[in-house]
């Protein structure tokens, strides 16, 4: 009768945990890698979500009167919710539920020189504007050379506009 012999396991080698503790170390790692390297996104995710839910519960009414150059005009009244050097990201309330607006601000911001970018969130008034940091070495400087263009046009506007 042959006898039954037990077969060499790795935790009772100590050199052949090694290579199962590195490779559980790297499995860990890749993990550790994925939630960490989604994190950002995640929080503007959120962050669009609260917005979307105070939106609601406001139930701000759409003013059909404001034009872009009133959206350009008010970015100094938008807080800042990320601000990256050549990534800017503001909330502005008066962009909320105005989809063609949103649109039509979106293009004027990218017709915009050192604007590399811009999209614009209709739903939750969140605008993501991507600049030249050779240009516009801060966003301040960014969201100042916006408001002064704009308010250069109003004055050459108004002048033109028939009394």
């Amino acid at each position: 009768m042959p006898q039954a012999t037990a077969a060499p396991t790795q935790a009772s080698s100590g050199a052949t945990g090694v290579p199962v503790l590195s490779s559980l170390a790297r499995v860990w790692r890749g993990a550790y890698d994925r939630v960490v390297g989604g994190v950002q996104h995640q929080l503007e995710s959120w962050e669009d979500r609260v917005h979307e839910a105070r939106a609601e519960r406001t139930r701000s009414f759409a003013n059909e009167s404001l034009t872009v150059d009133d959206v350009l005009a008010g970015l100094g009244q938008a807080s800042i919710s990320s601000d990256i050097p050549g990534r800017l990201r503001l909330r502005l309330d008066m962009l909320r539920r105005q989809d063609e607006l949103a649109a039509r601000t979106a293009d004027a911001l990218s017709a915009k020189p050192g604007v590399t970018h811009a999209e614009v969130n209709p739903l939750t008034g969140s605008v993501l504007i991507g600049y030249d940091t050779e240009r516009y070495p801060s966003a301040d400087r960014l969201l100042m050379s916006i408001r002064m263009g704009e308010l250069a046009h109003r004055r050459r506007k108004k002048r033109t506009e028939p009394a």
